[in-house]
């Protein structure tokens, strides 16, 4: 059994999510900032963060992180995202300073690994930034900034590239075989089938 939870982080309303299992462990995607409503969210839920999925290294999905991995969480994310972190996380957009971190797990190809006692696929969308990745966990998409409903993701950031994005999210996404229901980065879930063939961006 798996509980989503969402919550608004980071100065533009990034999607936090919080996956809780049978066990109370605690996977959170995307950790934007504000890691007191994370906590007490946890808290509500009486769960401990065992683990962190990044999406990717934009400043507005990692604000928390380096806190989160001071409690004890491991890190994950893709390698190709590195640079990003540490050179273009975007942070002086919104005048703000992101506590760098060093990811614990970093992802080379696509793969199907085991966080937390769950299966967790991992694929690899880049064109948002060159490290983009999405996440399927207990039935779930997780498509931080790849994929929205009725859009996609920015392509005008350093490392975006917007033929890239559309192949990741044709080739990648579009080819599952399930509805999967998609958890974005930003603005309300969707599903995949609805967007394949209702999103005019792609």
């Amino acid at each position: 059994m798996i509980r989503i939870r969402t919550l608004a982080t980071s100065p533009v309303m990034t999607n936090t999510y919080i996956l809780t299992f049978f066990n109370r462990d605690a996977i959170v995607i995307d950790p934007g900032g504000n890691k007191a409503a994370i906590d007490a969210a946890l808290a509500e839920e009486n769960a401990v963060c065992r683990a962190v999925l990044l999406t990717h290294a934009h400043f507005d999905h990692i604000g928390a992180v380096a806190a989160l991995q001071k409690d004890g969480a491991t890190v994950y994310m893709h390698a190709d995202d590195v640079h990003t972190l540490e050179h273009a996380n975007m942070a002086e957009l919104c005048g703000t300073e992101i506590a760098l971190f060093r990811p614990d797990v970093l992802f080379t190809e696509d793969t199907q690994t085991e966080i937390c006692g769950q299966s967790v696929r991992v694929l690899h969308t880049p064109g948002h930034t060159p490290g983009g990745v999405c996440y399927i966990v207990g039935g779930a998409l997780f498509s931080g900034d790849t994929l929205f409903c009725c859009s996609v993701g920015r392509t005008d950031f350093p490392g975006g590239d917007a033929v890239t994005l559309t192949r990741s999210i044709r080739d990648k996404l579009f080819t599952l075989k399930c509805d999967y229901p998609v958890y974005p980065g930003h603005d309300r879930t969707t599903t995949l089938f609805f967007e394949k063939e209702n999103n005019p961006y792609v």
